[in-house]
């Protein structure tokens, strides 16, 4: 299978965590991000199948009825 190089760029916590992890694993850093970015993939487009929730109309908020607009007590 051709590879193509898709350079990313991380936190030095996270690509020391994914360096041991794939190392114990007997990954490389290559099919550790390949599986990982599968799954992820997976996952969102399992959320993209799921119906989508309504959103709230965006404006301006609502006051609480008989208060007045600087008191919260």
């Amino acid at each position: 299978m051709k590879k193509v190089k898709f350079n990313v760029y991380i936190s030095p916590e996270l690509a020391q965590e994914v360096r041991e992890m794939a190392f114990e694993h007997r990954l490389t850093l290559g099919e550790f991000f390949e599986a990982a970015a599968r799954l992820e993939l997976q996952r969102l487009q399992a959320e993209e199948a799921k119906p989508k929730e309504p959103k709230l109309r965006t404006g301006r908020p609502l006051r609480p009825v008989g208060r007045s607009p600087g008191r919260f007590g």
